[in-house]
């Protein structure tokens, strides 16, 4: 049944049409979020991109030598008292500190002006990593390239990064510009650029390991090279201090209440979606059912990694990408952009309804999280599992996917155009 006859409804020119009436919805949402509120508070009574605010923070506390109040959360909300109006809440820095030094120079900016230069460099990294992923997908490339470009701006996640000023477009960008690196043999490059993502270390904490699979010792080394720089560039700028405060403050009880249980329902990694679907008091089991769940998950990942031959660059790189985000503990909805590569690696290979109803499903269920969240939050199990992260569900289809083909690799030919993005069917 054609995927239930969706494919007969959307077309290309219904996906494009479509797109735009959301993209367009949404900036005129943004515009008059801004326009009707009463600043420093927008309409919906948050500050203007409350999640930038954060970083700004961080960057802000670096420029004042603040150090040893960086992860302070009164002092954070005693700093952004003039852009909250006084709110109660607290945009809390809990990056590392290198994140600080990078915020630094945006953070020298008045904060509305720093807004809309981060809102500005957000669509560039967005639009940047959109094309240079375009010669990566055979399919999917080609001269409807326009209306995939729409689809993509048209989706939650990607809206909400622009919305909120989160960072989940940087990471994309570098994720992307590294694979690049690679597909073109300059694995020296390809490495050092791939280290910058320790700015936001969840996302690219499999990149020794998958360097490693793929013995590209090269890029190994810079990345290992790169690494030290910015770790010893942190250190000299704001000293050891912040680091270990960092470390310990990520294992404390308030991050894991304010930053982990407030925000699970946000979360798209296995660990959290079972302890969100699960009555209060088998939390803690379902968590580490979670975990043990995602180890498996990660080890086959490594190991159809290391079996693959080198030249399989792509599906390689977009099974690392859907692994790290299913096996995250600590992913949030928006981080999603970061799947990007590979949800659209997977859709270029595999002209299936499986893959297509996935990713439909993923659309509509990023939409209505926050809807599901409000409405259901606050209820008791069983009915509080509609607010929950559903996504982990089709995105672990679609690593399943992932995984068929990586593990199939062993046994293609070694024509580099086919083990880099050739479709398979």
């Amino acid at each position: 049944m054609r995927a239930l006859g969706v494919d007969a409804l959307l077309t290309r020119r219904t996906i494009g049409t479509l797109a735009v009436v959301v993209v367009a919805l949404g900036l005129v949402a943004l515009v008059l979020n801004l326009a009707l509120g009463h600043l420093p508070r927008t309409l919906v009574g948050s500050a203007v991109l409350p999640d930038y605010l954060a970083h700004w923070t961080g960057g802000r506390m670096l420029l004042d030598g603040r150090l040893d109040q960086l992860y302070d959360p009164e002092v954070q909300r005693s700093l952004q008292t003039g852009i909250t109006g006084g709110a109660p809440e607290v945009a809390w820095f809990v990056a590392p500190p290198l994140t600080a030094v990078l915020y630094a120079p945006l953070a020298a900016l008045p904060y509305y002006l720093s807004c809309a230069v981060w809102t500005i460099v957000s669509i560039a990294l967005l639009a940047a990593s959109l094309w240079l992923l375009r010669p990566l997908l055979p399919r999917l490339g080609g001269a409807g390239y326009g209306v995939v470009v729409l689809a993509v701006l048209a989706t939650q996640p990607v809206l909400e990064v622009v919305g909120i000023g989160q960072d989940s477009a940087l990471c994309l960008f570098l994720w992307v510009c590294g694979l690049r690196l690679l597909a073109a043999d300059r694995d020296g490059w390809a490495g050092a650029v791939l280290a910058l993502g320790l700015v936001k270390p969840q996302l690219f904490v499999l990149v020794p390991v998958l360097l490693v699979a793929q013995r590209r010792w090269r890029a190994l080394a810079t990345w290992s090279a790169g690494a030290s720089l910015l770790l010893a560039a942190s250190v000299l700028v704001v000293g050891p201090g912040p680091l270990w405060v960092w470390l310990e403050l990520l294992l404390s009880d308030r991050y894991a209440h304010q930053v982990q249980s407030t925000q699970a329902w946000m979360m798209q990694g296995v660990p959290s979606f079972l302890a969100a679907i699960t009555p209060a008091g088998a939390t803690g089991a379902a968590q580490a059912i979670g975990v043990v769940i995602a180890l498996v998950l990660l080890v086959a990942f490594a190991v159809a990694a290391w079996r693959a031959p080198r030249e399989a660059l792509l599906p390689v790189w977009a099974l690392a990408g859907l692994t790290t985000v299913v096996t995250s503990p600590h992913l949030l909805g928006y981080d999603l952009v970061f799947a990007l590569p590979a949800l659209l690696s997977v859709l270029d290979r595999h002209v299936t309804a499986r893959v297509r109803l996935s990713l439909l499903l993923i659309v509509a269920l990023t939409w209505t999280s926050l809807v599901r969240h409000r409405v259901a939050g606050g209820l008791a199990w069983p009915w509080v599992v509609i607010a929950a992260s559903w996504c982990t569900v089709p995105l672990l289809v679609l690593w399943g996917v992932l995984w068929r083909d990586c593990r199939s690799l062993g046994a293609a030919d070694d024509d580099r155009a086919t083990l880099v993005g050739q479709p398979v069917g």
